[in-house]
């Protein structure tokens, strides 16, 4: 859907930002090492009696949006917006794709000597020829060599309508919106699609092209790219990466006769078979919406799981510069758990081969053939891990591949039984462990999905009223506030500002503290009896921890009455969001804007040190604080 127009006020002067998501850096609990952290990276095989087994963590590429880790961040709690901010640097999510455009995408390679495309659900017509043919007619390929092609019409019943004398290439058209193509090649097949069918001779024979609005496109992707019962906002993330994907990329097809595979290759298209009611109505009320940048859409890229970490482009893809919305990222929450630990493929294990079996491998394509194999190099990896390339030292040659090339020639050679390495994020270990032998699979099957952390409820859960305590009780959510933070409370703006308690006062890393809804209060002792014996966290630093960089600066210009620019940290609060930092003293309060106001969810918001600040319009107070306090206890699992 449009994001919602603000007034005048509030667009003058925004600047509207990527977002990206929580992340941790460092040493932190929960977070993998790169796999090559606890391997030798330089592997000798000569000699070597033992068999090998390849460590790995992720499946695919690594580049931009991570599914996995979209599921993750949606249950945290993130929706589409911000997740797609976290994956595509300095993006932004606007109406940017006319409902009209159109995709072609080649669904089969090479027509059979025997083709039939059959009309579903409506009448249908043939660019070209007047008039238009009954439902469940059928339009009829024969190819012989040396011939040409002999194509036809036929009513239901089989006899003919039109031809044989039409010939390729040829395009079938919808008679009326209900109306579908269902190919019967190979052999009949419960899909059919939307749009229009066109067969194409090439040089490999005559390709079949299916020319289809790009949401209608859309409807036959998202589903087969990500599981349907996913969470809305993951599902809202996938839509808008595939419908940014497809109208970029088409854009860089020129005369070529269609601008996508149906398989991985591009994105999984699998027309009507994989659509979904709850998907196709998501696709219908977000229409337009992609990913931006400069006002120009972006290829949304994407792999399945990235084990915590995301790819820089230039890393992966040779011969590509740095394109600045493919940034590597940390992919993890403030606890360092990776969106993405609850993937099958986070961490997996493929084989044991043997050297034999690896030398076979690798000399049966002739892109890393070597001779007999005497080691690896896997010391050319990315800051997650992942490697680059693969130096292959034989007998006959040395050879340094890139990462996908050695990926590749296991998938494509690899011994019967086993699997294909799902990332170039691996090591190598060595096991006495029987080698994979004929069909048989041995530990080859990705490791368990890791548990959930649980949640720990104890200090969040609410609890009788105990007048011995004093101070107030706030049965909303079942704490008192007492003492020094009751007076706090009262005298810096109470509900409206923190929101309630969601603890008692505890002490936490040295410090009384209490959680509310907006903020954590902490009370230093080393200053009571002055204005900073309670303070506030710094919970807007905590939070976006890793999301600066990604905050562009505001420009310094003269103060107004609706205009203040902080030299302190090179932003600047206006209209709305500066009558309600004035109006409460601010800088007590808030702390230093650290973002210039952004859209978040298709509202207007701005961090500061100490909080978030919102612009609801359709509320009263329109500007509100945001609710900081429960998202960190959330991101803590001390909340649900």
């Amino acid at each position: 859907m449009r994001q919602r127009k603000l007034g005048l006020l509030w667009t003058i002067g925004r600047c509207l930002l990527a977002l990206a998501l929580l992340v941790s850096t460092g040493a932190i609990a929960g977070q993998h090492a790169p796999a090559s952290a606890t391997t030798n990276d330089l592997i000798t095989l000569t000699g070597q009696t033992r068999n090998l087994v390849f460590v790995g963590r992720g499946f695919g590429h690594g580049v931009g949006l991570c599914q996995w880790g979209a599921r993750g961040r949606a249950i945290a709690g993130q929706n589409a917006e911000a997740i797609l901010a976290a994956y595509y640097t300095g993006t932004t999510v606007t109406p940017a794709i006319p409902r009209e455009t159109t995709v072609r995408v080649r669904v089969h390679r090479a027509l059979p000597q025997e083709a039939r495309i059959y009309a579903r659900h409506g009448a249908w017509r043939i660019e070209g020829l007047n008039g238009v043919f009954p439902p469940n007619g059928y339009l009829q390929v024969r190819l012989s060599s040396g011939q040409p092609p002999q194509v036809s019409v036929h009513a239901p019943e089989g006899h003919p309508l039109a031809g044989p004398g039409l010939g390729l290439p040829i395009t079938l058209h919808p008679g009326d919106p209900n109306a579908r193509f269902q190919l019967a090649y190979p052999q009949p097949a419960p899909t059919t699609y939307r749009g229009s069918i066109s067969l194409v001779p090439s040089g490999t024979g005559v390709q079949t092209i299916n020319t289809v609005g790009i949401d209608d496109y859309l409807r036959g992707v998202v589903a087969a790219e990500m599981p349907s019962g996913w969470p809305h906002e993951a599902l809202r993330a996938q839509l808008i990466t595939s419908r940014s994907y497809a109208f970029a990329i088409s854009r860089t097809t020129g005369r070529r006769a269609f601008d996508f595979y149906a398989t991985q290759t591009s994105q999984v298209y699998r027309g009507t078979a994989y659509e979904q009611p709850h998907v196709n109505t998501l696709i219908d009320q977000t229409p337009e919406l992609a990913i931006t940048l400069n006002g120009q859409v972006v290829a949304g890229y994407y792999s399945s799981t990235c084990a915590g970490w995301t790819e820089n482009n230039e890393d992966i893809w040779s011969g590509t510069g740095p394109l600045s919305y493919l940034r590597a990222i940390r992919d993890v929450d403030v606890l360092g758990q990776a969106y993405d630990a609850a993937s099958p493929y986070a961490t997996w294990e493929v084989g044991p081969l043997s050297i034999p079996q690896l030398e076979a491998t690798l000399n049966a394509d002739q892109d890393t053939r070597v001779g007999q194999l005497r080691s690896l190099d896997l010391s050319r990896r990315t800051q997650s891990g992942r490697l680059t390339h693969v130096t292959v030292t034989g007998s006959d040659a040395t050879l340094t591949v890139r990462a996908s090339t050695f990926l590749n020639s296991i998938a494509n050679y690899g011994p019967d039984g086993a699997d294909r390495l799902w990332s170039a994020n691996f090591a190598v270990q060595w096991t006495y462990a029987p080698a994979v032998q004929g069909g048989s699979v041995q530990a080859i099957q990705p490791a368990p999905a890791p548990p959930t952390p649980q949640y720990d409820l104890s200090r969040t859960n609410p609890i009788p009223q105990n007048p011995a305590l004093g101070g107030r009780y706030f049965s909303e959510t079942g704490h008192h506030v007492t003492g020094n933070f009751l007076t706090f409370f009262d005298q810096r703006g109470g509900i409206e500002i923190f929101g309630y308690p969601r603890t008692e006062a505890f002490n936490e890393d040295g410090l009384t503290v209490q959680y509310f809804q907006r903020a954590r209060f902490e009370l230093h002792t080393d200053k009571l009896g002055t204005p900073y014996e309670v303070q506030l966290t710094l919970i807007g630093d905590i939070l976006t921890k890793e999301r600066g960089a990604v905050f562009p600066k505001a420009e310094p210009h003269p103060n107004t009455a609706s205009y203040h620019y902080f030299p302190q940290t090179g932003y600047a609060v206006l209209h709305g969001f500066k009558r309600f930092f004035d109006e409460r003293d601010g800088l007590t309060i808030l702390g230093y804007p650290i973002s210039n106001e952004l859209q978040e969810g298709g509202i207007a918001v701005q961090y500061f040190q100490r909080g978030r600040l919102e612009y609801h319009p359709d509320r009263s107070p329109q500007v509100s604080l945001g609710l900081l306090g429960d998202e960190w206890l959330r991101a803590k699992r001390w909340l649900q």
